[in-house]
């Protein structure tokens, strides 16, 4: 196992929950509730914070999502989440939702920012339009609380990992779930590629799968994690994808065969996010 340092460290008010390009920026959303809008040579610009709460949202960080149109945050301790637009003048809120039981694990925007998916401890996956801000329906029910929910990039699929150890894919032109797979251990990472043809996904036991969305079929399954995997990035051409996992670990792993390429330690004492942005990964 190797280490290395990093090439620039960026320091901000609360554990990173978020990092995206926006208004072309790199945006970095931290457990304060505040946006961090860097340059791309990581000069910070703006600084903003809109939700005041006194306590931070240090482990709710999968259940933040955005992109150059919405922003989803949850409500600390709360079945509620907050719905806002990007404006001309930052973040503005659209709506208020609670049609969850309990509190928020997971949530994911359509490529089209036409639908919101959202991950429960109730167990749901509830399916939101975002252009008319109304509640759609739940199209699936577990018996534990959800870990994961995310659209595929052709926003063909919706793939959903939850604790009671499934993962159940939905196809949404046909609105009914095609496959789900079963765990010996539940999965909290995992990643389309190949536009959606593709799943990569992780298991708290320690499992690297690939697995094929059109087949139905596992490509290749190993074992490489010897602690609990907590984010993932694709490369930008998609042939490896970088793993955290809790400890300050990072792995890469080929897309091609499921080998495990590099394995570093980097002295953090926990990942929530990683992120590439210009030729950049960022770990946050």
């Amino acid at each position: 196992m190797g280490t290395i340092k990093p090439l620039i460290t960026l320091t901000h008010q609360g554990s990173i929950l978020a990092i995206q390009r926006l208004d072309k920026k790199i945006a970095i959303l931290d457990a304060t509730y505040t946006l961090n809008y860097y340059d791309d040579e990581f000069e910070l610009k703006v600084r903003k914070c809109f939700l005041k709460e006194e306590e931070q949202a240090r482990s709710f960080h999968k259940a933040f999502s955005f992109d150059d149109h919405f922003l989803i945050a949850p409500v600390m301790h709360d079945n509620k989440f907050l719905v806002y637009e990007n404006g001309v003048h930052g973040m503005h809120l659209q709506k208020k939702f609670s049609w969850h039981e309990s509190e928020l694990e997971s949530t994911s925007i359509s490529p089209d920012d036409h639908l919101l998916a959202t991950g429960g401890q109730d167990g749901r996956v509830l399916l939101f339009d975002l252009d008319e801000l109304v509640y759609m329906g739940v199209i699936n029910q577990s018996s534990e609380y959800v870990a994961r929910v995310m659209f595929s990039p052709n926003g063909r699929y919706l793939v959903m990992s939850s604790f009671d150890k499934f993962i159940s894919i939905f196809h949404l032109e046909q609105h009914r779930i095609i496959q789900t797979i079963s765990l010996n251990e539940p999965c909290e990472v995992l990643r389309f590629y190949e536009g959606g043809n593709k799943l990569y996904y992780t298991t708290r036991g320690g499992a690297s799968v690939l697995f094929d969305v059109i087949t139905r079929k596992t490509i290749n399954s190993t074992v490489y994690f010897n602690t609990w995997p907590s984010s993932s990035v694709l490369s930008d051409d998609e042939k490896v994808i970088f793993v955290a996992t809790r400890g300050g670990f990072l792995q890469v792993v080929s897309l091609e065969d499921n080998t495990l390429l590099i394995n570093l330690d980097l002295g953090m004492q926990d990942i929530t996010h990683l992120s590439i942005q210009n030729k950049h990964l960022l770990v946050g």
